[in-house]
């Protein structure tokens, strides 16, 4: 079957206007200005779930690590991305930090 063929056989069952243009629609660019507006909110909230549930997994392990009850071995990673975004630095492939003596 070829292309005309088809062209012909679509027209046939759904009219000829099917083959124009799409009509004119103002309410489309609205809703589609509503879902990307809906969609930078979801995200913006997805993230921000995502920075708190990191910094209190953080301040969780580092309560845990200062009244020694783990070593400071392991410490919880940020989320990629999120180190950036917080303004932190980087984590070091080979050691994580060097803890200050509590005195």
């Amino acid at each position: 079957m070829t292309q005309t063929e088809i062209d012909a056989a679509v027209a046939a069952q759904i009219g000829e206007q099917a083959m124009g243009a799409p009509p004119s629609n103002p309410d489309i660019a609205q809703a589609l200005a509503n879902y990307a507006a809906a969609a930078a909110k979801t995200a913006a909230a997805l993230n921000a779930n995502l920075t708190s549930n990191y910094l209190t997994g953080f301040q969780n392990w580092s309560q845990q690590v200062t009244t020694g009850k783990i070593p400071d071995a392991n410490p919880p990673q940020p989320p990629a991305g999120l180190a950036s975004s917080l303004g932190l630095a980087p984590p070091l492939k080979s050691v994580w930090y060097q803890p200050l003596p509590l005195s």
